[in-house]
């Protein structure tokens, strides 16, 4: 059960988010001023902690700074008044990992908490900590028996990696096994998500900073490179950073030293680099937007994750090991499963990929109200037929069958504009005339992520 940590002077906003936090696999506590929540974290190390930043006793930032000198891993997200973001920038530059701001959004809250746990969990998470047999990440199919070939063949080398695939085919996995499997495995694994970090704090996040470098910087800082010392940093989404940035961490790969902000000498840098996106970098360097050098700099080893659709062989094992991981984390026992279950998991396309399949299992649990796992318990984008309809059948429905409801015909249209960009939110929403939020907020409604 995640711990998490809800710090404010005002009753309501402690009621109002503890409560959108309820019936969640989270433990709340709750702390009514800065002294209170420094104790409590004293005491326990939490997953998350929000703070609001003016509080009595001691101020947001001061117990942010208490946790970072004891506690790294917890994910601290500030929470400040709107027209006072100047204040949730100088939390981030202290060490905060996101923000919020008064009034909020509460499904927005709700949502980020989820997508910080996720973050975290995918950190956590490798093949072997997770109790996953290493034949059940590499598969049967020849397409990552190659990889796997490939991967024995460059674990140990300086060489940088560029690991392509769509979203949710386990390039970051991939990441973790090499370095489970090199030479660097006793030496850290440092993992950068390039599109979670803030525009205004990528480059402090990756490079550091000293003292008195800017405004907030009341003390010096190692980057992530810096962090990585001689093992792996995974730079994840790395088709995100801004073109500024890239032209650093160019320079970065070229001399295997790193500029800190405000620095005045250069640091060594001795990290493997590996790098993922789900993107065609190809296309975006035509576009101009990711450097032509920068690219084939990081592009030494290249690394393909095939999608799930084109190795359904895998599907049983992997939903075998998820329905175990997640029945036991939910008390469940799952004596038989129906056969047209696996039918369904077989012919459906998994756009989200190993990710989607995951999720889909887990909501799958969570739904089945006995000790039979029915087809019915599936998301109605798989359980509907079995058989994703074709455009022209989504106003009758398949062929023979009844019209589909306005849900299941949104639902395909969101999938098929998801899949003709290649996961690319951003792009969905353009093309279906919404916002990103509103998509976001219908893919959560039916279980697409």
């Amino acid at each position: 059960m995640y711990q998490i940590l809800i710090a404010d002077d005002e009753e309501v906003t402690r009621q109002i988010l503890s409560t959108a936090l309820q019936n969640k696999n989270y433990q709340i506590t709750t702390a009514k001023d800065g002294t209170e929540a420094s104790a409590l974290c004293r005491q326990t190390a939490f997953d998350i902690a929000v703070l609001d930043i003016r509080m009595p006793g001691k101020s947001g930032l001061q117990v942010l700074t208490e946790i970072r000198q004891r506690q790294q891993s917890t994910t601290v997200i500030v929470i400040t008044a709107f027209g006072s973001i100047d204040n949730a920038v100088e939390a981030m530059k202290t060490g905060a990992d996101d923000y919020i701001t008064k009034p909020f959004d509460v499904n927005e809250f709700v949502s980020k908490i989820a997508q910080h746990l996720q973050v975290r969990e995918r950190r956590r998470k490798t093949p072997s900590e997770a109790g996953q047999p290493k034949e059940l990440f590499w598969g049967n199919h020849s397409s990552m028996s190659q990889i796997e070939a490939q991967v024995m063949k460059i674990k140990d080398l300086n060489t940088t990696i560029l690991i392509t695939g769509e979203s949710g085919t386990g390039k970051g996995m991939l990441a973790k096994e090499i370095h489970r499997l090199g030479n660097r495995k006793d030496r850290p694994f440092v993992h950068v998500d390039c599109a979670f970090l803030p525009r205004e704090l990528i480059e402090s996040e990756l490079f550091g900073h000293e003292k008195g470098s800017f405004t907030g910087a009341t003390s010096s800082k190692k980057g992530k490179f810096e962090l990585a010392e001689d093992g792996i940093i995974f730079l994840d989404e790395i088709g995100t950073l801004p073109l500024d940035l890239q032209a650093k961490l160019l320079n970065v790969l070229q001399e295997r030293c790193i500029d800190k902000i405000g620095g005045t000498k250069k640091v060594p840098m001795r990290a493997r680099v590996i790098a993922a996106t789900n993107e065609n970098m190809e296309q975006n360097v035509s576009s101009g937007t990711f450097r032509e050098d920068l690219y084939y700099r990081l592009n030494v080893i290249h690394l393909e994750m095939p999608p799930l659709r084109y190795r359904k062989n895998d599907i049983p094992g992997l939903a075998r090991y998820f329905l175990d991981l997640h029945a036991r984390a939910m008390g469940k026992t799952v004596e038989e499963i129906e056969p047209g279950f696996w039918e369904c998991l077989r012919s459906y396309d998994w756009p989200g990929n190993v990710r989607e399949l995951e999720n889909a299992l887990e909501s799958a649990l969570a739904l089945s109200d006995d000790r039979m796992l029915k087809v019915e318990d599936l998301p109605i984008r798989i359980s509907s037929g079995c058989r994703r309809p074709a455009p022209r059948d989504v106003q009758q429905g398949q062929a023979g069958g009844p019209p589909l409801s306005l849900e299941e015909q949104e639902i395909l249209a969101i999938v098929a504009a998801l899949e003709r960009n290649n996961g690319h939110r951003e792009k969905t929403a353009q093309e279906l005339g919404i916002s990103r939020r509103t998509l976001q907020y219908k893919l959560r409604r039916f279980h697409l992520i």
